[in-house]
């Protein structure tokens, strides 16, 4: 019988330790960088949400920047740069890909139920806003002091409620329902 055995050398060498750190270093910048992107597109749809630019894409259908400027009552060239950007993000869909100012955006119907339909198990919206007072809470860290809920105003409070209101709702309406299937007693 021959065997064989391999030995490995786990001693930690300066190259070794290096390369793990540089790993380590590569990986918390891709965090930071897919957070750093997340977080810009949670403020674009932060935007979408105190504007009801969904609801004005889900009402419209296709539509072009200029129409939807005049629709959702903002300016056309942030209109356009909203637009853009939201379909690179792959939330809204291209549907007519001409020049700039033929160009159709439409909010696809799988998205509705996350962005446009609050009682939606879907519906994520809420969770999109930031809070008011960031300029207190970093205050309060530098201070040991703190910062009430109540000073937050209603945004934390708004997020909240979103999260909560799909499940809310699905939930009632499972009774509702249980309740409908219940013989009726006379």
């Amino acid at each position: 019988m021959n065997t064989t055995t391999t030995t490995t050398n786990d001693t930690p060498t300066p190259h070794r330790i290096e390369s793990l750190a540089t790993l380590r270093t590569e990986a918390l910048v891709g965090r930071l960088l897919e957070g750093g992107l997340g977080s810009a597109e949670l403020l674009s749809i932060e935007l979408g949400r105190r504007l009801h630019l969904y609801d004005v894409l889900f009402e419209s259908g296709p539509v072009t920047a200029a129409d939807f400027a005049t629709a959702a009552g903002i300016a056309p060239h942030y209109a356009r740069e909203w637009l853009e950007q939201q379909s690179v993000a792959g939330i809204l869909d291209v549907v007519w890909p001409g020049a700039v100012e033929t160009r159709e955006y439409l909010l696809p119907g799988a998205h509705v139920p996350v962005l446009v339909d609050p009682d939606s198990r879907f519906n994520q919206i809420g969770l999109s806003g930031f809070d008011e007072t960031l300029a207190e809470i970093a205050e309060a860290y530098r201070s040991e002091g703190g910062v009430g809920f109540g000073r937050s105003g209603t945004a934390p409070r708004r997020r909240i409620a979103g999260a909560n209101r799909p499940g809310f709702v699905a939930r009632v309406r499972s009774r509702v329902d249980a309740l409908r299937r219940l013989p009726r007693m006379r």
